[in-house]
């Protein structure tokens, strides 16, 4: 499973503001939020896992048509790449997605240190919102599960879980970073299967390439 970081403007001078995941050779997930606050701007997306080390330019960009800039229900962006990812002598690497598991119990989430180090921070994940108010029927709230180490979550980062197989799967995509070092709202992907699959279809990328098959 690989984290992806995009950035406005010129790749090589911008700063990282956003991160997805690739689920196909050009496909990555993300959230809408961090697509509208980029919206006048070109993207381009950083694979630090690829061993070609590039940016690669998004030709095409949705976000949810649900989606609520105020609540922050739906919160769930497409990003296409115009060329696929490469990774020279390495086996292509994308992440599966997961609608049958629920985002919740043990999980992690990824992001991005100061220094623009990935990072991963182990979560224990609720079905409600992380404030009294914050409860728009698809978020959860994560919470760090550590005292001493930092939560480092980047906003539109896949949030994985365990599945009843025992495999971390990906089921969610972080809305926020962590609040006061400690919790983190998620959205979750199932409430938006038929959205993404629709999104999907129309780019041609097959069910099977992105769909997690228990083992």
């Amino acid at each position: 499973m690989l984290t992806h970081s995009f950035q406005p403007d010129k790749p090589q001078s911008s700063r990282l503001f956003c991160a997805g995941v690739l689920i196909s050779s050009n496909v990555v997930l993300t959230s809408a939020t961090c697509l509208l606050s980029a919206r006048n701007h070109i993207l381009y997306v950083h694979a630090p896992a690829s061993t070609v080390k590039k940016n690669y330019t998004v030709k095409y960009r949705v976000a949810h048509k649900d989606y609520n800039s105020g609540t922050h229900v739906h919160d769930f962006g497409i990003l296409v790449l115009e060329k696929n990812v490469e990774w020279g002598k390495k086996k292509p690497r994308s992440a599966c997605l997961d609608f049958t598991t629920k985002l919740q119990g043990d999980c992690l989430a990824t992001g991005f240190s100061s220094d623009f180090e990935i990072t991963t921070t182990l979560l224990s994940v609720e079905q409600k919102g992380c404030g009294p108010r914050q409860d728009p029927g698809d978020v959860c709230c994560g919470t760090n599960v550590s005292d001493d180490d930092d939560c480092i979550i980047t906003p539109g980062a896949p949030v994985l879980c365990l599945s009843s197989d025992k495999v971390f799967t990906v089921v969610g995509v972080s809305r926020s970073i962590c609040k006061n070092n400690k919790q983190v709202s998620i959205g979750e992907l199932s409430t938006v299967k038929t959205w993404l699959q629709s999104e999907l279809v129309e780019i041609n990328l097959l069910q099977n390439v992105y769909t997690y098959k228990k083992l």
